[in-house]
């Protein structure tokens, strides 16, 4: 089964690039190149599996959900952040890389920012006339 993909969008900046891929390009520059690798492989797993992805887990209290590694496997912890719009669509916001093991309490601002603006009917979505 697989499902739909949308990159979201910063809602107060519909211009600029996706905000995953703008994780990703500042992964890279970092040299945090096998986290970005990890991102991609994780995304690539939700799309092949759907909601049976290994590497999925809630983000407890919140509609948000996690594509997460495990900081034992490897140096860091590479984590996608998303929601479901529905069972077949899900929503990529932001990456990260951590050596804490801890989620950025920033980046799930910028998440919940997302997921309200898409709620409310804001063209947040890549690809969406605004």
């Amino acid at each position: 089964m697989t499902i739909r993909h949308y990159l979201a969008r910063d809602p107060k900046n519909r211009k600029s690039q996706p905000l995953l891929i703008e994780d990703l390009l500042k992964m890279a520059e970092a040299s945090k190149h096998e986290a970005v690798n990890r991102c991609l492989e994780m995304c690539e797993d939700l799309y092949r599996n759907g909601s049976k992805s290994r590497y999925i887990h809630a983000i407890q209290g919140s509609p948000l959900f996690e594509l997460r590694t495990d900081a034992e496997e490897q140096k860091a912890s590479a984590r996608v952040y998303f929601y479901w719009r529905n069972p077949e669509e899900v929503v990529l916001i932001h990456a990260e890389s951590s050596d804490q093991g801890r989620a950025s309490v920033r980046l799930l601002n910028g998440c919940a920012a997302v997921l309200s603006a898409d709620l409310e009917g804001q063209k947040v979505l890549d690809g969406e006339q605004p």
